[in-house]
């Protein structure tokens, strides 16, 4: 029996590795919640920063207390400064930020 051919592996990872980050950087998805209100799942763009400093902006005391605040502009600078290892979702309703999700791993480890 011949032993798998890690050439093979890895091309094959490589091509589903950029099927997933195209569907990830190229797909708006809609969606409707409980509430009934439509809301597009999208990755975040360069534009999207003064919008993602209101989302937290407006946010309660209430909303925040159970994560890790501060979340001022220069914590919100550092995660969209740099997002080759991360992966950054935004929700939005009329044009306006109702939801985030960042998603990193640290260069050097398998996260």
């Amino acid at each position: 029996m011949k032993p798998a051919s890690n050439k093979g592996n890895l091309s094959l990872f490589i091509t589903r590795t950029h099927s997933i980050l195209r569907l990830i950087t190229e797909q708006v998805k809609t969606v409707q919640l409980k509430n009934g209100q439509a809301v597009q799942i999208r990755t975040y763009i360069p534009g999207d920063f003064e919008k993602l400093v209101s989302f937290y902006a407006s946010l309660s005391p209430e909303t925040l207390r159970w994560s890790l605040p501060p979340y001022d502009r220069p914590k919100i600078q550092r995660w969209t400064s740099n997002l080759e290892n991360s992966i950054m979702l935004l929700a939005i309703s009329q044009d306006r930020i109702v939801g985030h999700l960042y998603v990193t791993g640290r260069p050097g480890t398998n996260a």
